[in-house]
Order: structure tokens, then C-alpha cells, then sequence
């Protein structure tokens, strides 16, 4: 069977039997992104998803990739999520975090349970710390794909402003002060918040986090909320779990 052409982001996304038809799609397009596949269902899953479907298992005595590109170019978009379902309360404690990266069987989506112990400061857990560590997760792992060589760019997306803030705007500030708020108050999770500033850094212009409101039909936000609210009710998700 002859190749066909997919274009995720171009003048017009989409799938293309030839590269005549293809290439004025991303020829001076800034940022566009293409491949080439052996078939159009493949090709039409990565236009719609991102993800390239899994490769056949490996044979016994070959070495498993460590990574698993879904974008072609190296650029990677993820969403991130946490849930506490009785923040603010006596019973808080235990929350979930959720790391999304396109596809429901992605190997490197998170479905993690947060405990007391993940908090340094109290034995509490809240929704603010579980935001936190989904961003950090993400991140952390953006840092290994970079090293790897397998990442240029990776944007994040929460619906969190307090974890958004935090990395983006405030955590400078609160080192300059050596960790204390404006309003002369601690500030909370320090040694997490130094991580994600750090992990922040070695990303440097290849991060960027933005924000995405919660609960209004993002698809990305609604799969890491499910994976964060799964993880919270006891029921962790291992990567590529076929369930979500």
C-alpha cells in the first residue's frame, strides 16, 4: 500500500495521499507538523490524537525504549490534574494525581494516589498540594524526555491558577525572600516549590504552562481529572491501561 501524508498543525489538518497534496499544507508554516504512514487509519489516530499506535511487542531479547515520542517533531502537549474529594476537612487524606499526555493509552499518562506522608509540612492532604505534584510529575518527566533528546518543546496545561502562579509568577519572589510571602507568612510546600522552580529551569524556554478552566469540555482536562478522581477513590491506573 502507498503512504499517505498527515498534517497536525498546518494550513489545513488532515490526511493526504501524496506529498504534492501535502507539502503546500506545511511549506512555510511555522511550527507545522507531519509524517508520513504506512496507512490512513495510523495517519488519521495521530492527526486527532497525537499518539502513534503502539509498535508491535518487541522480541525477547531486544531492548524496550525507554521513551515513546508521540509527536513527530518533538513538540508535546500535556494536561495535568488533582483531586482531593474532601479538601478542607478532617478526612482528607488521601487526594490523586492525573498526567494526560493525548491519548488514553499513552505509557507515560500518571494515575498516582497522594498520601499524608507526600505533604513536608502537616499530615493533611488538599487540593492545592495535589496540583502541585500533578505539574511536578509532568514536568519531571518532560526533563527526562529532554535529556533523552527526544523533546524540543512541551506545553503543560492545568486548570489550576494557584499551581500556574506559583511556577510562572511567585516562586522568584518567594526565594529572593527566602520563602517568606509579602504578607510576611511562610510559604507552603517550600521544598516541593523549589523542585518545580528547579525543574522549571532546566526546561527553560522549551516550557510553557497554561491554563485551562476545569470542567468546561477540554478533552485534555477532562482525561487527567478522570485519572486524578480515580486515583483519589482508591483505583490507580497503570500507563497504557486500557480501562481509560
Amino acid at each position: 500500500m502507498a503512504s499517505v501524508y498527515a498534517v497536525r498543525a498546518g494550513r489545513r489538518p488532515g490526511v493526504y495521499q501524496t506529498w504534492a497534496e501535502c507539502e503546500p499544507q506545511v511549506s512555510g508554516v511555522r511550527g507545522a507538523q507531519f509524517r508520513r504512514f504506512a496507512s490512513r487509519d495510523e495517519a488519521t489516530a495521530w492527526v486527532e490524537t497525537g499518539c502513534v499506535r503502539r509498535a508491535p511487542e518487541p522480541r525477547a531479547d531486544a531492548q524496550p525504549a525507554r521513551f515513546l515520542p508521540t509527536e513527530a517533531d518533538g513538540n508535546y502537549r500535556v494536561w495535568v490534574d488533582g483531586a482531593c474529594p474532601a479538601n478542607g476537612t478532617a478526612s482528607a487524606v488521601r487526594g490523586g494525581i492525573g498526567v494526560w499526555w493525548g491519548c488514553h493509552e499513552h505509557p507515560r499518562n500518571i494515575s498516582r494516589v497522594v498520601t499524608p506522608g507526600d505533604n513536608e509540612e502537616t499530615d493533611a492532604v488538599t487540593n492545592q498540594l495535589c496540583e502541585l505534584m500533578a505539574l511536578e510529575a509532568a514536568m519531571q518527566q518532560a526533563v527526562e524526555l529532554r535529556q533523552a533528546g527526544l523533546l524540543r518543546t512541551v506545553c503543560i496545561y492545568t486548570d489550576s491558577t494557584y499551581a500556574l502562579h506559583a511556577v510562572t509568577k511567585w516562586v522568584d519572589g518567594w526565594r529572593r525572600r527566602a520563602w517568606v510571602k509579602t504578607d510576611g507568612t511562610p510559604v507552603r510546600h517550600r521544598r516541593r516549590m523549589e523542585n518545580l522552580q528547579a525543574l522549571r529551569d532546566q526546561l527553560g524556554d522549551a516550557l510553557s504552562i497554561h491554563h485551562v478552566r476545569g470542567h468546561s469540555g477540554d478533552v485534555g482536562n477532562i482525561a487527567a481529572d478522570a485519572l486524578a478522581v480515580q486515583a483519589a477513590r482508591g483505583a490507580e491506573v497503570k500507563c497504557g491501561d486500557r480501562r481509560r
